[in-house]
């Protein structure tokens, strides 16, 4: 067992080696393709994320099949495509669109790199001279799932991007191993089911029969969820301990989920009510004295998880809390755990992080069978614990508002950029890319059974959270309070940094693990501490 385990390490260093390699490397076109002089040659820069090229690869097919006159040439990068990089570079790259992480959209238009879009985006699909035959009556803009991003992209009436994909944070669990050990609540809620036929609690969504059932509702239940594991000597939980940005957004996703879309979306507009808790009426909320969100019950819910994480060291791997834990390395310890002696049952991790995992999935399939092999072994998506008060449905956490798709406005192929662009947002190729990577786009369509078939279980799993009709989206990094916007430094640390009495901090894990006697209501008053300057600054 040992050679096995050892044989395993060293392929996945091969393998990883060869996956930083190729996401260096440039990809410009496929063995067997030569460039016709006869067609229009139209190239797009895609950023080398977690998503791999085949979701790409096959829109190129798709499109060409179609606009016979024009050849297609991906351009595959990473830290050319970043943010501040990629602005310096657009105006003179040869890429004539892109899809790509993250920009910082008010950036990108003020240094007028980005072609106006408004006609691909505001006309109706069957009408539009970008697309040669479709049924589609709605536009693109009609087609955005969440007002928010509508709001966001139009800027007095003009679109200049579109947004990209959504990347759901939160947790992800071992189904097959919450199966086997029976870790899923009973329906009375007395305890643990006895057998994998007895009926479920509801879950933390209310409803019976959703892909939540069994789950923990509350902070009591994930207590007693959390000693249960420790007791037949599983380590409930892992993590990217190298940035601390996972933890963070993960204590996002529970605050988020308590104080519903309305609520939360307070700490991007600084417009609104919020009755806080013990009062009778509520509070507007200003630029004035938005200071006092960080009362939010959402965030005392996230930092009591925070707590009881922090409470035992047996609730979390040892290497969740070290710096050289990198989200790979955390992914490779949840995987990998099941050939060890001591099995990791969930993962701090987005949306994205099958995609990201495929090596380690492959690796194991090759050394012990196809029943570790990516889309055999079963995953799901954990949602959060609600809490007495909580907001009625789902609130989920994207961390991708600012991924995006666009037009190079210094392309000479504007028609055909603008094709590819259009073309890209039919239901069709929509559908494609989440089948592909089983990550959802923030549109408006619906997967058919055989979409679903081709899909891992936890992107079955994050669809139907994502798609119930009692869930909603929100985002991390989407602001249009003028405070947020002109003074980012000031908020950089807005969901967890409190001034505390051993100094600054911006992690509550790290800050209950170092000090046991540390309350949730000191974290609390340490967050307002830390904005006791507003009134000079911001008010």
């Amino acid at each position: 067992m040992k050679k096995k385990i050892l044989s395993f390490l060293l392929l996945f260093v091969l393998l990883f080696t060869a996956s930083g390699f190729a996401t260096a490397c440039r990809h410009d076109d496929g063995p067997s393709k030569k460039v016709d002089p006869n067609k229009t040659q139209l190239y797009v820069g895609v950023y080398e994320g977690a998503f791999g090229r085949e979701w790409m690869e096959q829109l190129i097919v798709d499109f060409e099949a179609v606009y016979t006159d024009i050849q297609v040439w991906p351009t595959y990068e990473k830290d050319l495509y970043a943010d501040a990089k990629l602005i310096e570079n657009v105006k003179s790259s040869k890429e004539d669109l892109y899809f790509v992480s993250a920009i910082t959209y008010s950036n990108y238009i003020n240094k007028e790199v980005l072609a106006d879009i408004t006609d691909v985006v505001t006309t109706p699909l069957n009408e539009s001279k970008y697309i040669i035959s479709t049924e589609e009556t709605k536009s693109i803009e009609e087609k955005i799932n969440n007002p928010e991003l509508v709001s966001y992209y139009n800027r007095d009436g003009k679109y200049y991007a579109l947004p990209f994909y959504d990347a759901i944070f939160g947790l992800v669990y071992d189904v097959d191993l919450f199966e086997s050990k029976r870790l899923y609540f009973n329906k009375a809620e007395t305890g643990f089911i006895g057998n994998i036929e007895q009926p479920r609690s509801v879950g933390p969504d209310g409803k019976e029969g959703t892909y939540d059932d069994g789950l923990p509702k509350d902070l009591d239940q994930w207590k007693k969820l959390l000693d249960r594991m420790t007791d037949i000597g599983i380590i409930p939980m892992t993590w990217n301990g190298k940035n601390a940005s996972y933890m963070e957004r993960y204590l996002m996703s529970i605050w988020a989920d308590y104080e519903g879309k309305a609520n939360f979306d307070l700490n991007n507009t600084f417009s609104g009510e919020y009755t806080f808790p013990g009062d009778s009426q509520p509070t507007q909320i200003t630029q004035e004295n938005a200071y006092l969100l960080q009362k939010q019950e959402g965030k005392r819910q996230a930092l009591s998880m925070a707590k009881l994480i922090a409470s035992d060291t047996d609730y979390y791997s040892p290497n969740a809390i070290l710096p050289s834990q990198t989200h790979t390395l955390a992914q490779n310890e949840f995987l990998t755990s099941s050939i060890k002696n001591q099995r990791i049952a969930m993962l701090v991790d987005a949306t994205w992080w099958e995609n990201e995992a495929d090596l380690v999935f492959k690796g194991m399939a090759d050394l012990n069978g196809n029943d570790y092999a990516r889309g055999v072994r079963r995953f799901a998506f954990m949602p959060a614990p609600k809490g007495e008060g909580a907001n009625e449905g789902t609130t989920l956490l994207s961390v991708s508002g600012m991924s995006v798709a666009f037009v190079n406005a210094y392309s000479q192929k504007m028609d055909a950029a603008k094709k590819f662009l259009s073309f890209a947002h039919l239901d069709e190729n929509l559908r494609k890319f989440t089948k592909m990577t089983g990550v959802p786009r923030p549109y408006k369509y619906e997967l058919t059974e055989e979409d679903r078939a081709a899909m891992s279980y936890f992107g079955n799993t994050l669809y139907d959270a994502y798609s119930d009709p009692d869930t909603e989206i929100v985002f991390n990094m989407i602001y249009t309070a003028p405070a947020r916007l002109q003074m980012p430094s000031y908020f950089v640390d807005w969901s967890w940094g409190a001034n505390l009495s051993d100094g600054p901090t911006k992690e509550p894990i790290k800050a209950f693990r170092a000090d046991p006697t540390l309350t949730v209501d000191a974290y609390m008053q340490g967050m307002l501490d830390k904005y006791s300057d507003w009134a000079q600054k911001v008010g």
